[in-house]
């Protein structure tokens, strides 16, 4: 007796303290699950909320509201993916039940937005109304005022738009239902929750609060993979909601009393409490977004970076799997990145008509693996290029640079005199030449190497020019039949694409134009970095990320004595071996030898390889009816990385014990 007194007496208090006023209750209530999720939630905390709300709103007049998008990059978690009780697990707690129901929204099914308002956007596009979300959302808002404490349907929604849009409701609102069929997914860890219950023969029902009616949401379902639920509920019909309870006594009354219920669902007050309150036991399932979205960075454009979000929370917040952080760096800092990045190449090819698109090996390895996931059959060509290969045959263009990037750059790294003439294939000419050779390669002896060096330069030469005879060979069946290519690198001269321009349409006399594609250029503080300036100018090499033209804020917070460069190119890493050069072999033909796999963390670059293609692969699942949708902007793409890069102490736990070779023919340093 006293127990029921005291929760109707609470669910009044409720109701007269949040219900009354749907800013207060959906402020509350989101603040409330975030409380839930973060472990903070107790009676004292949800108290002063409330009180806070209303001092906030009705004595000091100002106004609501939770954004789902930070202002600013909060500090970077180190580890974000968890795993709940494994499915089996789940399944057999739930199995304990007769009859388990299951919230839709945000629970079984997955939107690719981090708010699900952003649905509209696309829908607006569909409709070709400016200002669409907006006028979508206020809509809905003066229907709800209008009939408080009722539910409202798809289509009242659209007759109440037409009023201000112009819109013809029954079009308008099929419209919406086609964008949602579209985006709608199964959350991949309750589908193998549900499938296993369903294989116990247990009784699943499916429970939403929702303008969409039971037969649109039973579609959504079945469209996702759900083909178990017996009967699904939706508050639209006119038989209350789970806010208010109806929903679970209407459960209760068409089952049985006499049998055992549960709930699971993300909404703290609607899934757990109400759900208690009706008899069922409750499982609370935190909404994906309230947990990922406060690690994501804020500034990102509307409709890429909510996108960017929601798919980053659904792969990792969803409590399928723990991952580990090299997968994660991948999944969260390169996923865009390439994605948009091979989006930005596939356009440059089409409208500049280009024969062949090349991506240079090593970086270019998982951008050609994305690229072949969005547009299969290319045409594309991963080829075998390196820093060091094109040093040493373009040696005879540039002395200088030569020496400069082969000898210069590796003093003070460790490597000894012998090691530097080995990597320049040069040791064998030198052999009883009066040189340090056991000796560290310092600035001193950098000087008797070049001095050695230029006393026998035309054999020098004449070494390289039989790798560039070589190379001419490998290249001829690369590009055969193609007047015009363009090379793919990260960064951030271009001097691989300039080096293989020079060799091709130069020395080699082939009739084919070479254009260089990069992620990025150089920092104007940066000695060297206007070398590249007429190239730019001209067209020869674009920029997808930043350059001088472009992007100038974030060219300019890009900080390569910081090591930006070397995170970024560890997102491009391949576990292979890089090209040592081209050598004529025995038979008259060519080979592309490479070094043995000179990295010690192979698995790191293999998580954050899978970590890319999970994301690239999610992306284009969930958009491939919005093919706009991959018309990524540099900015958006960089941003996630700048945010990693920004947090020093996030990037010792991601690259901690990770080497990687900085310099061409140099030894594999550590990165951090």
């Amino acid at each position: 007796m006293h127990h029921t007194i005291f929760y109707s007496v609470k669910k009044g208090l409720y109701r007269a303290l949040v219900c009354h006023d749907p800013q207060i209750r959906a402020v509350y209530e989101e603040a409330a699950a975030h409380a839930k999720a973060s472990g903070r939630h107790s009676r004292i905390h949800s108290l002063s909320c409330l009180f806070g709300l209303h001092l906030q709103k009705y004595l000091l007049g100002r106004p609501l509201a939770i954004s789902s998008q930070p202002r600013h990059a909060p500090r970077v978690p180190a580890g974000e993916s968890f795993r709940y009780a494994s499915p089996e697990t789940l399944a057999k707690r739930l199995s304990a039940y007769d009859v388990i129901s299951f919230d839709i929204f945000d629970t079984l099914l997955f939107r690719p937005f981090s708010d699900p308002k952003d649905l509209f956007y696309l829908v607006g596009e569909k409709l070709g109304v400016l200002g669409f979300r907006e006028l979508r959302i206020q809509a809905e808002k003066r229907l709800r005022a209008a009939n408080p404490g009722k539910e409202i349907t798809l289509l009242q929604i659209y007759r109440e738009l037409s009023r201000h849009a112009g819109i013809d409701p029954a079009a308008g609102a099929a419209a919406e239902f086609a964008v949602e069929s579209s985006l709608c997914r199964a959350n991949p860890y309750l589908f193998q929750v549900v499938s296993k219950l369903a294989g116990m023969g247990k009784t699943l029902v499916a429970a939403s609060d929702m303008y969409l009616d039971a037969g649109q949401c039973e579609s959504l379902l079945r469209r996702c993979g759900y083909h178990d639920f017996v009967k699904v509920y939706v508050s639209s019909q006119g038989r209350g909601s789970k806010h208010g309870g109806a929903l679970y006594r209407q459960i209760r009354r068409e089952f049985g009393a006499h049998l055992r219920y549960a709930h699971i669902g993300d909404n703290f007050f609607a899934d757990v409490k109400m759900a208690r309150w009706e008899g069922f036991s409750a499982i609370y399932y935190p909404n994906i977004n309230r947990l990922g979205n406060p690690a994501r960075p804020g500034g990102m454009s509307p409709l890429v970076g909510s996108a960017y979000r929601g798919i980053s929370n659904a792969l990792l917040c969803c409590g399928r799997k723990k991952y580990s952080l090299a997968y994660e760096y991948g999944l969260l800092r390169g996923g865009l990145f390439v994605l948009g990045y091979c989006h930005f190449i596939h356009r440059y090819a089409i409208s500049h008509q280009i024969d062949r698109v090349l991506f240079f090996s090593r970086d270019g390895e998982i951008l050609k693996r994305v690229y072949d996931l969005l547009y299969p059959g290319n045409g594309s060509k991963y080829v075998a290029w390196s820093r060091l290969a094109a040093l040493k045959m373009t040696a005879h263009r540039n002395p200088s640079l030569f020496f400069e990037r082969m000898f210069l750059h590796k003093s003070g790294t460790g490597i000894t005199v012998k090691q530097a003439l080995l990597s320049a294939d040069l040791y064998p000419l030198f052999r009883s030449h009066p040189l340090p050779f056991s000796s560290p390669l310092d600035r001193k002896n950098v000087h008797l190497l070049q001095k050695a060096i230029r006393s026998r330069w035309p054999e020098v030469l004449q070494i390289y020019a039989q790798q560039s005879q070589a190379a001419k060979q490998y290249y001829h069946a690369v590009l055969e039949g193609c007047k015009k290519v363009c090379a793919v690198d990260i960064g951030w001269v271009g001097s691989g694409a300039i080096s293989l321009m020079q060799l091709a349409e130069q020395d080699w006399g082939f009739h084919c134009k070479v254009y260089g594609l990069l992620a990025g250029t150089m920092p104007p503080h940066f000695p060297g970095s206007d070398s590249n300036a007429a190239f730019l100018q001209s067209g020869r090499l674009h920029t997808y990320l930043f350059s001088p033209s472009m992007n100038r804020e974030l060219l300019l917070r890009h900080h390569p004595g910081a090591g930006d460069n070397l995170y970024l190119e560890f997102l491009l890493s391949s576990p292979g071996g890089t090209l040592i050069g081209f050598y004529p072999d025995q038979k008259g033909g060519c080979r592309a030898v490479t070094a043995p796999h000179e990295t010690q963390n192979p698995q790191a670059i293999r998580d954050i390889q899978r970590g890319i293609l999970d994301f690239a692969r999610a992306w284009d699942s969930w958009f491939s009816d919005f093919p706009y949708m991959s018309r990524i902007s540099g900015s958006d793409a960089y941003l996630p990385f700048r945010q990693a890069a920004d947090d020093a102490g996030y990037l010792r736990a991601v690259l901690n014990g990770c080497r990687f070779q900085a310099h061409p023919g140099g030894p594999a340093e550590p990165i951090l």
